[in-house]
This record gives C-alpha cells, structure tokens and sequence, in this order.
C-alpha cells in the first residue's frame, strides 16, 4: 500500500505554472506554517473580521529563531488558567477557517483548477495495480486536495464517511479542514442559539463564552448541514498548530481506520511535510519495511524530513530526497516509487 503524507509546502508549491522556485508571487498562494498571520491576501481581510486575538498578532508573526508552533504552545499553555487566553485561541480557530475558505476560492480561480496534486493523483493511477486504496494523509485545512480528486476521480466529499471510503483513495485530514465542524453540547446561552438560522452560530458570541462552552467530538461537513441545519451551531474543526499536537482534529474512526492501515503500508511519498506531529508519528511506529521519498521545498530540507521518519526505527529498504514538487511531478521523478 501507498502512503502519501501531504504538508503546508505541498499547497504552497501547487501551482504548476506558477511554483515558487522560479520567483513566481502570487497574492492568493496557500502559505507555509509560519506565514499563517501575516496580513497578505485574504488573510489581511480575515484578520479584520476578528479583533478578539489582535493583542497576540505580535508575537504570531515571523521573527528569527522562534517558530509560530512555539508562540502558539505558550499560548494554549496559558489558557489552561487564563479565560480570555481561551477566547482567544477560538477566535484564532475562527480566523483560521475564514482565511482559508476565502484564500482557497481565490487560489482555484487564479490557477484554474490546474494544480500539481491533480497531476500527482494521474501518476500514481497510471501506476496502480493492485486494488488496494492510495492512503492520503494531510495536515492541511485547505481543500484543495478535496478539489483535485473531485476533478480526477469524481470523489464527493458530502459527509465526513466520503473521505475514508474512496475505492482509489482515501483521505485522512488529521488537522481538521476549514470547512468542518463540531457540534457544541450541553446548555449554550441564549445569545448563541436564539433565532439563529447559520451552522456556524454567531462567532463573537461563541468566542464570547467559548470557556463556558462544551464542544461534542461528533463532526460535519458544512455544505451537507446548511442544507439541513437546525442545530446545535458548528465549531471550527481545526486544529490550533503548536508544538505538542497531542490530539487529532478529525473524527475517532478516522484515526481508527488510519491506525489499522498503517501496517499494510510498503511505500511512503511525503510532500511538504516536516514530519513534526509527533502523535502521527507515534502511530507510524507500526511501519513495517518501507520505501521512502521525501519532497520539500529543497534537498535538505526534504533529507531533514526522511531523517526523522527513519528514527522511527522501521528498516528503510530504499530512499530518495527531492526538490520541489511543482519540479518532481513535471519531470516524473516518482514513477521508480510508484511502479513498483
């Protein structure tokens, strides 16, 4: 079985006509980790929609030797006994969601659908033989691997159950997705709920009483329950990236399934990822002997990648580390992997 692992590089990279290795800037491209506050494109916009987190947007944005996964961690650390800390987390969720859907719409437009992970998923069907699944596993919130596969394979994705159930591939979105949800329980004030006809509720409200709030592991794709809604409201199913993601953002049998596949994986493509989630990493223990390729946005960079999945402690039975993806799927330097 083969196992592609998709990281924020991947989706900052997806533009084949325009990949960043030839000085391509574009306004609307999906940006890498420790660009997600910066106020550019639709993120500016967003950023505006939600004051409530603005005293932390200095201490979010890049600046050498600190990670935004570190500044986020001491954050979430000190909400465990600072209510408006938490309020502010939501809203950072909140924030995180709307930068996304809008960001995501304009990308698609500006590249017209033609993105290197339709081109990815051509290959590795031109290879296929056996009528074992591709597994898919993202950290990304855009749907832009959503839309690809929709295109190539006429995949829907209606309900949480569409995204594991593919004959071709399933995708696992271990992060969240910036148009899913979880349902709020228990009692939930007046302001929240009274005359509300929207899914996701009235957000200043909920980030108003997000410490009072009880949020239900039960998850929703938000284009199937507009067409439905009559509550509870929807709260964002994203998950806030700190250093120790010890928790997943996606439905328990999601995790379950991914969980039992992975001892049936021969063969590992990563693309843009860091290999950092450490409770993934956990589950990839259970790897028996594999082949590698890394993919990132230079050779030692995507090496540093191949080098912590090899102290996962799996014997390696063959590896190789590229450049670039908008470079590797131009000049098929997959198809080794993907043949055998």
């Amino acid at each position: 079985m083969l196992m592609v692992i998709i990281g924020a590089g991947a989706s900052y990279d997806s533009s084949p006509d325009n990949p960043p290795s030839k000085g391509a800037v574009m306004v609307y491209r999906p940006p890498l980790a420790d660009d997600l506050f910066q106020p550019g494109s639709s993120f500016g916009a967003a950023r505006g929609q939600f004051p409530e987190f603005h005293d932390l947007i200095p201490e979010l944005l890049p600046r050498a030797g600190r990670s935004l996964e570190k500044s986020l961690q001491r954050l979430q650390d000190e909400a465990a006994s600072d209510p408006y800390r938490h309020q502010q987390l939501t809203a950072i969720r909140y924030y995180l969601q709307t930068a996304f859907r809008d960001l995501i719409g304009r990308w698609t437009q500006t590249t017209a659908g033609v993105t290197n992970y339709r081109a990815l998923f051509g290959q590795i069907r031109h290879h296929r033989r056996d009528s074992e699944p591709v597994c898919v596993v993202t950290f990304n919130y855009d749907t832009l691997l959503e839309n690809a596969l929709q295109l190539h394979c006429g995949m829907e994705f209606n309900v949480l159950d569409d995204y594991v159930c593919g004959k071709e591939f399933q995708l696992f979105k271990l992060h969240g997705s910036q148009n899913w949800g979880r349902y709020l329980e228990g009692p939930i004030p007046i302001e929240i709920s009274q005359g509300n006809t929207d899914p996701w509720g009235r957000p200043h409200e909920i980030i108003k009483h997000a410490g009072k709030l009880s949020v239900s592991n039960i998850f929703a794709v938000d284009d199937s329950v507009a067409k439905t809604f009559v509550g509870p409201p929807l709260y964002p199913a994203i998950a806030i990236p700190v250093l120790n993601k010890n928790v997943f953002e996606c439905p328990p049998a999601h995790v379950q399934m991914l969980t039992d596949l992975i001892p049936r994986v021969s063969k590992i493509l990563t693309i843009g990822w860091r290999a950092s989630e450490k409770n993934f990493l956990y589950l990839l223990q259970r790897l028996p002997a594999v082949k590698i390729i890394t993919v990132a946005g230079s050779v030692p960079e995507a090496e540093e990648s191949l080098n912590k999945i090899r102290l996962l402690g799996m014997p390696v039975l063959d590896t190789e580390c590229f450049a670039n993806f908008s470079d590797t799927i131009a000049e098929r330097r997959l198809d080794p992997l993907l043949s055998t």
